[in-house]
């Protein structure tokens, strides 16, 4: 309406933005022989009002502290609302499958009932750096407010 992105475009600007040649290659090590070791998952059916610092302290909540390196939740910069998805890079295939786990089909999310379940499954971008790169290529770089860029371990 004001010539913001709507829902399905920022999903589709977020995962054009992160195709890469780090999306084509395969991790080789014997734990992510599941599901092709995925690491990232996109979490839909998140509130409105999740932000990337929210949905970190939810993570760490939950008991991921120290288990993941990248997450992001979209937000409209005119309204400060988020498209109800977000993305976050666990640190191994195991722990992205524990994330699934704990909230896929979960209707609680920060201790409030949902009226939509959370919906968790591999990401289209996989991999911190991958994620990181397209972060970097887009426009998104140019945003110096924190509370809308990704959060990233130093790990």
């Amino acid at each position: 309406q004001h010539g913001l992105p709507v829902r399905s475009q920022w999903l589709a600007l977020f995962e054009k933005a992160g195709q890469s040649r780090e999306q084509e290659q395969k991790q080789t090590t014997a734990e992510g022989a599941g599901l092709n070791g995925q690491t990232t998952m996109m979490i839909r059916n998140l509130p409105t009002t999740c932000t990337t610092r929210v949905l970190v302290e939810e993570l760490c909540k939950i008991g991921f502290v120290g288990q993941f390196d990248f997450c992001y939740v979209p937000s409209n910069f005119a309204t400060g609302e988020a498209p109800g998805f977000g993305f976050v890079n666990l640190t191994t295939h195991a722990i992205a499958e524990a994330l699934r786990e704990a909230w896929h089909g979960s209707r609680t999310f920060r201790s409030v009932r949902l009226p939509v379940s959370l919906n968790v499954t591999p990401a289209k971008v996989q991999g911190k750096e991958a994620n990181v790169e397209g972060w970097k290529r887009q426009h998104r770089r140019k945003i110096k407010n924190g509370e809308l860029r990704p959060f990233v371990a130093d790990v």
